[in-house]
């Protein structure tokens, strides 16, 4: 079992879920109904917030805001959730907001890496991004319900 790793500078929700090995940087916020995978890493000002599921290994860098309000004038607060698989990193100054209707969800597949700067944000029923395959002509994907 590998110990977790939390600076005393950082802030862990009492109902976030933290798996083996994650790691959570000075001033590094990890809010309510955040799931965190194994081997997660949170670098110093990096913000997650829920209802969030994150798998394993994801990497979470300076000032990204990761699972926010969806950014839609008709978000009313409903519950709707952010889910990520294995392996994605989350660079500098990227936003990724929740779904914008309660039972709506934003899913990010498994080793994407969004560059700074980079919004996903979504008002439909669900966004799906998943990354370049290799007989894919454009380097992202967003399929449509």
């Amino acid at each position: 079992m590998t110990m977790r790793e939390i600076h005393p500078q950082a802030v862990v929700a009492a109902s976030a879920k933290l798996g083996e090995g994650v790691k959570i940087g000075a001033y590094a916020v990890v809010g309510e109904d955040v799931e965190l995978g194994d081997g997660c890493v949170l670098h110093p000002h990096a913000m997650v917030q829920g209802p969030s599921k994150f798998g394993r290994n994801n990497a979470f860098y300076a000032f990204s805001a990761i699972g926010g309000d969806a950014q839609d004038y008709t978000f009313r607060g409903e519950r709707a959730e952010l889910i990520a698989g294995d392996g994605n990193i989350f660079r500098e100054y990227v936003t990724v907001s929740r779904g914008t209707q309660k039972g709506w969800a934003t899913a990010i597949f498994f080793w994407r890496i969004l560059t700074s700067g980079t919004i996903v944000r979504w008002a439909a029923k669900r966004c799906l991004l998943t990354g370049r395959r290799s007989r894919d002509t454009s380097p992202w994907m967003i399929l449509r319900p």
